[in-house]
């Protein structure tokens, strides 16, 4: 009797581990949001069998056509494995600036920094709109910077306070289109 519980107990236990770990792969995961400045969103979805977990986090908007500074505080941001990526993101919801080519904004400049408590900068996207990598869907244009390693790139801390700090030079040419820093951890295959 008393090998046959050892048995089903040396089964049982790897079974539930492996189930444990991998339950991030089949489960969409409760995130909860962070504190501070910024619009938290749950990106997390399906891909056949498999869950991509993520979360997004939009500061305020801002028109990209004027000039504009500010500073937003934020802490716990939720950590589930992956790493965080900080953007500047132009939307574009009727698709004009596949028209109008990112090269025709030579003014556009930004400068995010996101600095831990201590102040050390932790991520940043820094240049000219025309010389960052675009990438994202025809509605979201998410902007970083070519260097590798990522810059722009970083492991969330649930227990440290972060500041963003952002820069940005206006760009005529991209009257009424809005854009906003944004923190995007996960949701990608």
């Amino acid at each position: 009797m008393k090998k046959r519980i050892v048995k089903i107990v040396a089964l049982l236990v790897p079974a539930l581990l492996l189930a444990y770990i991998c339950s991030g792969y089949y489960m969409i995961l409760d995130l909860p949001p962070h504190q501070g400045d910024g619009d938290f969103e749950n990106i997390a979805r399906r891909h056949g069998p498999f869950v991509i977990n993520g979360y997004r986090i939009n500061f305020e908007r801002i028109d990209v056509s004027k000039d504009y500074e500010a500073k937003m505080m934020f802490s716990r941001l939720p950590r589930f494995g992956s790493k965080c990526l900080l953007y500047f993101v132009i939307e574009d919801p009727d698709h004009r600036l596949e028209e109008m080519g990112r090269y025709a904004f030579y003014r556009g400049k930004v400068a995010i920094e996101v600095c831990d408590s201590r102040g050390n900068v932790v991520a940043h996207v820094k240049g000219r709109l025309p010389e960052l990598v675009w990438s994202g869907h025809l509605g979201r244009h998410a902007l970083y910077p070519p260097s590798m390693p990522l810059p722009n790139q970083f492991q969330p801390d649930s227990t440290e306070s972060y500041t963003l700090t952002i820069s940005y030079t206006g760009d005529p040419g991209l009257a009424s289109f809005k854009g906003c820093a944004s923190i995007q951890c996960g949701g990608t295959k």
